[in-house]
Order: C-alpha cells, then structure tokens, then sequence
C-alpha cells in the first residue's frame, strides 16, 4: 500500500570525497502524519524496489528524526560500496529485523523452558501453567511492545487489566511468572533491568483436615484392592502423583528406606510420568513394618508400578478421585478432597501431636518452611489449653494433692 505523505526531508547521504551518482544511491527519511500520530521511517530503493524501513537495528521505532538520520546514513554507506563493488548489501538486513516485542520475546523463553523440561528441570504440569499464562494473560495485554520500554506503569496497567474473578493467589503466579520472563532477559543481556513488579499478598485459605474417626469411616468403605495406596497416602503424606508413580525398583529393602524420585505431571499432552518431584529433590523415607506387611501382600504388575489395579498399568487421578468420593458418599462424610484427608491431614495430626515443623517440613519435603508452618494454625489442643486455662489450672492442683 502506497504511503500518504504530508511531510517529507530528502537526505542524500554522500559520503566523505565521493558521488553516488543518482537518487536510487541515497536513503531518504520522511514522515507520516495521520490519526495525530507521526511516523518517520527511512526509504530506500534497490534493484528496481522501493523499501522502508520503520525501525534502527536494535528493532526499536525510530525515537526522533536524528535516530532516522543515522539509520538512513549507514544504508546510504552499505548500498555505496555495494555500488562500488567493495560491499555486499542485503535489504532483508534492515527490512527483517528480529524485534524485541514481548510476543517475539515470550516465544524465546517458552523455547527456554521446553528446553528444560526435556532435561527433567521442571514438571509438564509446569510447563502447561506457563503456557497458559502467556497464551491467556501476558501476550494479549502487551502484544509488540518492545521489552526494553515496559515500565512500572505498564505493570501496574496489566495487574489493573487482569479479570476480577482471579484469586489472589493466581495473580500472584502471574506476576512471579512476569518476573521470571524478564529475570531471563535481564540475564542474556537483551534488557537492562527488571522491570518494579509488586509482591502480591494474600491469606492462605483454612487448613482443612480429617480426624481419625472420619477417616475410619471412609477408609472402611473402600473397596480392599485400592485400600493400600490410601493407607500410603495417610501415612506417609505423600502426594497421590508421587505414590501412584512408585516402582518396585525404589524399594532398598536392606535397609529398610524408599525413594521418591518420581511423580505423575498432568501437561499438554495428559498424564506424563517424570523423574523429577514437585519439591525438586529426592526424597528418602522409612519402610514401616505395617508398611512392609502391605507390600508383601501385593502383587508384581507388569508395569513394575507398585500401585496398578487391575486393568491398568498404574493409577490415575480419575481413578482414585472416583474411589474416594464414591467412599465418601457411601460413608456419608463429605466436603473433603483426597488431598485434604491425606497429605494435609498428615501434618496436623503430628503438628497436634507436637513434633516439630523442620522434621515434619523434611518428610514431607517441603521447599518453603512456611509451608510447613501454615500448619500451626491447627493446633487446636494448645489452644484449648490456652482458653481452658482454669480447667488446666484446676486438673493440676488436683494432681499435686493426689501425689501428697
């Protein structure tokens, strides 16, 4: 489409001693004006076709005329020596320039992450999160803004952007998400600084868990062939990914330990197993000897997955959730996920129980201690103590007059 012009400045570039012998030789720099908005760009003309040019080799828009000066001189200079036979020139040089835009950007650091998921560095589960973010959040709001001009403004226009009904915490991961993406620009040198990106704060939600009655109740109803990965699940606080993804080869019977190096990651293309656990880190723990009694009870799967019903190489989450509420139902106690009346029941009963957080954090390897001390908000004996005080009081001096 041909330009309107309302403006134009025709600069013939001739460098130092020389002519360049004709208009098609020299870059002109001209303007644009329309919808109260200027553009300046630089035209040039090669091998019979006209070409323009918006942007200086950086990507970025020309800023003001001066910038526009400089590009259209080095063009005039590169299409003298390739006149003069001491040069190549290539348009695309100048016409194709890679720019910094954060779509353009965003792809080079999916690329990044797909990168370390084939090497086991993050989880498919992570891997899909990211991609949502930029697909649903980051990419629609910023779309070709250059990278290197996003400012605190910016920021704080794409939190204001963001629909009412995301909870705090999802737009907590969004901004972490942010920061991470211009960490890595900032660390290939391709920005300067990390944009001021807030911290969001948010209350954890209530620390919801099930007491042993409950648990009972629930436990008895189901069915017996699914009944060792439950008790697993409670008694060892693992995540259902972690235990639905041990093998038989994790087992280190002579010394009486398992690992947990493995979990089930729910990506872009469904279940995937990978090899690396939520926390990060392998996880060593004790084999019971009720635990031990139940893994001699069970049979060896082809599949070499400790935890295979029959009919299936190992569980799935549609498995075991359609197990769980299906008990729940016929043991009428509900509004609890299997999450909840497992690995979080594990650490309030030994919060209530009074061991401490740091081993409780290590068995259930959490990465954050305050993950592990959001737990305390339960302990419900101490507090009672603490309300019931005078009964406290009263139950004591009973004991001491019963010792004299």
């Amino acid at each position: 489409m041909p330009f309107v012009l309302e403006n134009e400045q025709h600069l013939l570039y001739n460098p130092p001693g020389t002519q360049l012998g004709g208009f098609h030789m020299a870059a002109k720099v001209r303007t644009k004006t329309g919808n109260r908005k200027t553009t300046i760009y630089v035209e040039f003309k090669w091998g019979g076709r006209n070409y323009y040019v918006s942007k200086n080799r950086d990507g970025v828009p020309f800023r003001d005329l001066a910038d526009a000066h400089g590009t259209a001189a080095e063009i005039s200079g590169q299409l003298y020596r390739a006149r003069t036979g001491k040069g190549v020139f290539h348009p695309e040089d100048w016409t194709n320039i890679r720019p910094m835009s954060f779509t353009e950007k965003s792809k080079g650091w999916l690329e990044h992450n797909e990168s370390r998921l084939n090497q086991g560095q993050i989880a498919p589960s992570s891997m899909r999160e990211k991609r949502r973010m930029f697909r649903d959040y980051f990419d629609p709001h910023f779309k070709a803004r250059d990278v290197r001009e996003i400012r605190a403004g910016d920021i704080e226009d794409f939190i204001a952007a963001l629909p009412s009904h995301l909870s705090a915490k999802s737009r907590k991961n969004l901004l972490i998400e942010l920061r991470a993406f211009f960490r890595w620009l900032v660390t290939r040198e391709e920005i300067d600084r990390v944009p001021p990106i807030p911290k969001v704060k948010y209350d954890r939600p209530q620390v919801r868990w099930m007491g042993e009655a409950d648990w009972a109740k629930v436990y008895s109803c189901i069915p017996d062939q699914y009944k060792p990965l439950f008790w697993t699940l409670r008694n060892y606080g693992l995540r259902p990914g972690e235990a639905c993804a041990l093998r038989w080869e994790d087992f280190d019977w002579k010394h009486g330990i398992f690992y947990i190096h493995r979990t089930f990651s729910y990506g872009e293309k469904g279940w995937q197993l990978t090899d690396r656990p939520k926390a990060g880190s392998i996880g060593i723990l004790p084999l019971t000897e009720e635990f031990i009694a139940i893994l001699k009870g069970l049979g060896r799967a082809l599949s070499g997955f400790v935890f295979a019903p029959e009919g299936s190489d190992h569980f799935t989450q549609r498995q075991y959730d359609r197990i769980w509420r299906n008990a729940c139902s016929t043991a009428g106690v509900k509004g609890l996920s299997l999450y909840q009346a497992t690995r979080t029941s594990f650490a309030c009963e030994r919060v209530n129980a009074g061991v401490p957080t740091r081993e409780i954090g290590e068995v259930m390897r959490h990465a954050d201690p305050r993950t592990t001390e959001h737990y305390l908000s339960i302990l419900t004996e101490r507090k009672a103590k603490v309300i019931d005080f005078k009964r406290g009081a009263e139950n004591s001096r009973k004991r001491e007059n019963e010792a004299q």
